[in-house]
């Protein structure tokens, strides 16, 4: 009857927290005969996470010259929503040919912090010798915390693609021959 209400409402400001793993627990300081019996509860196990998600490394090419066998990659710090709503070909995940400023349509595949871009079926005579420019926007991480470019690069990758599976060098004859192939070459 004197203790008042069974609960309160406590307002914690967690502006000056970073980004971690936290644990709180709440402890009651008793008056009168219980003095020397303060209670608590049970410790409560979460975590802080505003921070959204940024471009680890350089993206792939990392060299900015797409040759056979690369791939076209972002890589984030932590894991993103790979759920196909949350990234689509559209809205965040984008692949242009910086000449005409026309999309290339991508196949895209994500898998835990990772973004790779696959151009869909197109001749290689399209996208030889161009700039392509790869741009990511609206990618969340798994608690919703939103990426839309840093300070770095903006989430948009810029890089030449030389695919030719045959190049003409001074005085030598370079070809690119898979295991399962049989090619010849005359110079």
């Amino acid at each position: 009857d004197s203790l008042g209400p069974i609960y309160t409402q406590f307002y914690w400001d967690t502006q000056g927290l970073k980004d971690d793993d936290y644990e709180i627990h709440a402890w009651a300081i008793c008056r009168g005969d219980a003095k020397d019996q303060p209670g608590y509860s049970q410790v409560i196990k979460g975590r802080i996470e505003r921070e959204p998600p940024k471009i680890i490394g350089t993206p792939e090419p990392s060299d900015g010259v797409y040759h056979v066998g690369d791939e076209i990659s972002f890589m984030f710090n932590k894991d993103i929503n790979c759920i196909q709503e949350k990234i689509d070909p559209v809205d965040n995940v984008l692949l242009f040919n910086t000449e005409t400023n026309l999309s290339i349509l991508i196949d895209i595949t994500c898998n835990d912090n990772k973004i790779i871009l696959n151009p869909r079926m197109i001749p290689n005579t399209y996208l030889e010798n161009r700039v392509l420019r790869a741009k990511l926007q609206g990618i969340e991480d798994l608690v919703g915390n939103v990426f839309n470019g840093d300070n770095i690069n903006l989430g948009i990758w810029e890089f030449y693609v030389d695919r030719n599976e045959l190049a003409w060098l001074t005085d030598r004859l370079d070809l690119t021959k898979f295991e399962d192939e049989n090619k010849t070459a005359t110079a």
